[in-house]
C-alpha cells in the first residue's frame, strides 16, 4: 500500500513538472511559496474578520469608528517611516546584499521621528480645540510607537528577498493571532480606546523586534551595505507619497466631517474586499524575486499574456461569486451593519482586475521603473484625493466607495500600458 501511495505521489510530481515545463513556470516554487504565503495569510485575514466581528458585537459603533480614525491618522504620517524601503530591501536581498537590513531599519526609525511630531500636533489639536482627550492620547501614543514598528517590520521584506515566505508569513500569522486574542479580551473587559490602540501597536512592536534581533545578529560583518538601496527606497517612498496619503484619506474625511458611526459602517464594508485584495497581492510577492533575479528577460511576452488571460477570467469568477454571497455573509456576522452590504458589493466589483494589476505593478517594481511607478502613484493619488473631495460632500460614504472603484479601474489600465513595454 505504501509503495502504491509513493508511486502516486511520484507520478503526480512528474506530471506537475511536465505541466510546469509546458507553461515555462517553476510550479514547485509557486506551490511551495504559495502555500507558505496563502495558508497563513488567509488565516490572518480570517482573524481580521474575527476582530471586526468582536468590535461589531462588543463595542459601540462610535468606538470602532474612533479606533479606525486614530489608525488612519497615524497611517498618513507613517509615510515618513519610508515604506518604499521595503521593496528596495527585498530587491537587494534577492541579489545577495544582506547587510542592508540594519541600515534600512534605522534609517526608517530615524525619519519616523517626523511622523511622531506630526501625530503630537494633531493630538494637541484634539485635546485643546475639540476637547477629545481620549482621541488625543491615543494619537499621541500611537505616534510614539509607529516609527519603531515600521522600522522593525523591514525584516519581513528581508525574508521575502530570501524567498523565505514561511518566515514572512509566520510573522503576519503570529501578529494576527496575538492582536486578535488581546483585542477580543480587552473588548470583552469593556476597555476604552486608548487601551485598545496600545494593545494593537504594542504587540506588533515586541513581536517584530524579536524577529529583527534574530536576523540582525547573523548578518555578515564584512559585507558593506549598498548605498543605492537607500536611494532607491527614498525614490519609491516619495513616488508613493500621494498614494499613501490617499489610502487613509477616505477614513479621515468620513470620521472628521460625517461622523465616527458612519466611519464604522464604511470600515465594515471594506473588510472583506481588502482581505481579498491582500490575497491577490500575495501573487506579487511570489513573482517579484523571479523577475528581479533575471533583469534581462522579457516580462510581457506572449506566454505572459496567455497566463494573464486565464488569471483575469478566474478573477472575474471569484469576484462575482463573492458579490452574490456578500448579503448573506454580512447579515450573518455583522447584524448591526446592514447598511454595509451594498458598499461591500461595490468594493468587491472594484477588484475585478486585481490579479492582472498586481502582476503589472510587481513587474515595474522588480525592473526599477521608477518613473513609471511614480506616474502610477501620482495618478492613483490624484484620482483618489480628487474623487474623495468631490464625491463625499455630495454622496457621503457612498462617495468614498465610488472613488475606490474609479481609481482601481483607472490605474489598472495605466499599469497595463506601462507593463506591456517590459
Amino acid at each position: 500500500m505504501n509503495r502504491n501511495f509513493a508511486k502516486i505521489i511520484l507520478s503526480a510530481q512528474q506530471r506537475l513538472k511536465l505541466f510546469g515545463q509546458y507553461l515555462q513556470l517553476d510550479l514547485f516554487y509557486f506551490l511551495r511559496g504559495g502555500l507558505w504565503l496563502t495558508i497563513p495569510q488567509v488565516i490572518a485575514y480570517l482573524l481580521g474578520i474575527v476582530r471586526s466581528i468582536a468590535f461589531a458585537n462588543l463595542a459601540a459603533q462610535v468606538v470602532y469608528g474612533q479606533y479606525n480614525f486614530v489608525l488612519s491618522i497615524v497611517g498618513v504620517f507613517a509615510i515618513f517611516t519610508l515604506p518604499g524601503m521595503n521593496i528596495a530591501l527585498t530587491e537587494a536581498t534577492a541579489r545577495g546584499n544582506y547587510a542592508v537590513l540594519s541600515e534600512v531599519t534605522w534609517v526608517r526609525i530615524k525619519w519616523g521621528a517626523v511622523s511622531t511630531l506630526l501625530c503630537s500636533a494633531v493630538a494637541f489639536y484634539y485635546l485643546l480645540i475639540e476637547g477629545e482627550d481620549k482621541i488625543a492620547l491615543a494619537i499621541f501614543m500611537a505616534g510614539l510607537l509607529v516609527p519603531f514598528i515600521n522600522g522593525f517590520s523591514s525584516v519581513q521584506s528581508y525574508y521575502n528577498g530570501l524567498k523565505r515566505f514561511d518566515l514572512s508569513s509566520l510573522i503576519s500569522f503570529g501578529l494576527s493571532i496575538l492582536n486578535t486574542t488581546s483585542l477580543i479580551l480587552l473588548l470583552w473587559l469593556q476597555q476604552g480606546l486608548v487601551v485598545l490602540i496600545l494593545a494593537n501597536l504594542g504587540v506588533q512592536l515586541v513581536f517584530l523586534w524579536i524577529f529583527y534581533r534574530r536576523e540582525v545578529r547573523s548578518l555578515p560583518v564584512t559585507q558593506k551595505p549598498d548605498p543605492n538601496v537607500i536611494h532607491y527606497g527614498w525614490s519609491l517612498t516619495w513616488a508613493n507619497a500621494i498614494n499613501g496619503v490617499a489610502l487613509y484619506l477616505d477614513q479621515i474625511i468620513i470620521g472628521f466631517s460625517i461622523g465616527f458611526v458612519e466611519l464604522s459602517i464604511y470600515k465594515i464594508a471594506t473588510i472583506i474586499p481588502e482581505a481579498i485584495k491582500g490575497v491577490m497581492k500575495m501573487t506579487g510577492t511570489l513573482v517579484f524575486p523571479k523577475i528581479a533575479e533575471k533583469p534581462d528577460k522579457q516580462v510581457y511576452s506572449r506566454l505572459t499574456r496567455y497566463r494573464l488571460g486565464y488569471s483575469t477570467v478566474a478573477n472575474v469568477v471569484v469576484v462575482v461569486i463573492l458579490i452574490l454571497l456578500a448579503p448573506f455573509v454580512i447579515t450573518m456576522i455583522y447584524p448591526k451593519y446592514s447598511d454595509s452590504i451594498v458598499l461591500t458589493q461595490l468594493l468587491l466589483l472594484s477588484l475585478i482586475f486585481g490579479w492582472p494589476a498586481t502582476f503589472f505593478l510587481t513587474a515595474l517594481q522588480a525592473r526599477k521603473k521608477i518613473r513609471a511607478i511614480y506616474r502610477y502613484n501620482l495618478l492613483s493619488g490624484i484620482l483618489q484625493i480628487g474623487a474623495l473631495l468631490i464625491l463625499i460632500p455630495f454622496l457621503g460614504v457612498m462617495g468614498a466607495v465610488l472613488s475606490r472603484l474609479i481609481v482601481r479601474w483607472g490605474t489598472t489600465l495605466y499599469l497595463w500600458y506601462e507593463a506591456r513595454r517590459l
